[in-house]
């Protein structure tokens, strides 16, 4: 028996070692683009206009988006106020906090803020609904809007009148990336819009696409390579063993558990179990149905027939013992 030529071994390692080096590469460059992304957004943030502590009335609004839920389709954000040197007060407790000489009331989207002069600006949490479909994971797209305005009563004053804001935003929760649009709904303020309106386009993240697509394909090459030995096996007519059809059998069972190792996917039902995990479970079905015909086939009895199987066979031998008797 002749072994394989020294030539053909070292192509073959060659080809395996550099593929496994080709993986670690992949996959590292995709968790430094994860993690170069999270900490651009944290350094970096955006911001709506230019901020001057000093220049009249206004408020700045620093948020960052903290959470995505995709179930209960929305996204939550964290935020906190400062205000301008005009309407700050000094703060007689000496902490950290800043306080107001004047009332703000503070609209963030959907959620509405009161701020009593002389009380704390404390750090701020709410959510605010999203519009988008996880149909088409990995490549879903989501949209959040939100408008921020603020009003106070001015001191020795009784009238309610507009504060311009300043808005700077951040964050771009694991397993998404955000951009943020700007636009102002109101402009009677000669340094800046008086209010903040807010696009946020969320979308998955490289690395989560990278590894869906990766896990998607993976199901494919076993699904075709089961099909293609079950192929082989019945067109050369050779013998099914039973370990053919518990490698079948289990990697049938294991499609669902590789399916759901992708990063933060959707319930079933999405695009990509139509493509993979419906036509997969179909193909690995179709090769266990081949294997069991052929394994009942190989192991019938010599001289078997469907007549014995449904009792025949045994009256027609008692009528031959009758004719005979």
């Amino acid at each position: 028996m002749k072994g394989p030529r020294p030539t053909k071994v070292i192509i073959k390692l060659a080809l395996g070692f550099f593929g496994l080096i080709g993986i670690i590469v992949a996959v590292s460059l995709i968790s430094a683009h994860g993690y170069n992304n999270s900490n651009q957004s944290r350094k970096y943030p955006v911001t709506s206009s230019e901020w001057d502590a000093e220049n009249g009335y206004r408020i700045a609004v620093t948020a960052r988006v903290i959470a995505v839920d995709l179930i209960g389709q929305t996204a939550k954000f964290q935020y906190t106020v400062f205000p301008s040197a005009s309407i700050h007060a000094r703060n007689i407790r000496q902490s950290n906090l800043y306080e107001l000489n004047v009332p703000v009331n503070l609209s963030f989207g959907s959620s509405y803020s009161v701020f009593e002069a002389g009380n704390p600006l404390l750090i701020q949490t709410t959510t605010l609904p999203m519009i988008g479909d996880s149909y088409l994971y990995p490549f879903d797209y989501w949209e959040c809007q939100m408008e921020i305005y603020a009003t106070y009563i001015p001191i020795n004053s009784s009238q309610v009148e507009n504060l311009p804001v300043v808005l700077q935003i951040s964050g771009s929760p694991n397993g998404f990336d955000i951009d943020y649009h700007f636009g102002s709904m109101n402009t009677d303020n000669d340094a800046l819009g008086t209010d903040v309106y807010l696009e946020l386009d969320i979308h998955r993240s490289a690395a989560t696409k990278a590894f869906a697509i990766f896990i998607s394909s993976a199901m494919w090459m076993l699904c075709l390579s089961a099909v293609t030995l079950a192929s082989r096996l019945w067109a050369f007519e050779k013998k099914v063993e039973p370990h053919h059809i518990m490698f079948t059998t289990s990697l049938l069972f294991a499609l669902p558990g590789l399916r759901n190792a992708m990063p933060d996917a959707p319930d079933i039902g999405i695009l990509l179990d139509q493509v993979c995990l419906v036509w997969g479970m179909g193909l690995q079905s179709a090769c266990l149905l081949v294997y069991y015909a052929r394994f009942i086939a190989a192991t019938r009895p010599e001289g078997w027939r469907w007549s014995v199987f449904f009792g025949f066979q045994g009256n027609q031998d008692k009528s031959v013992e009758y004719r005979q008797c």
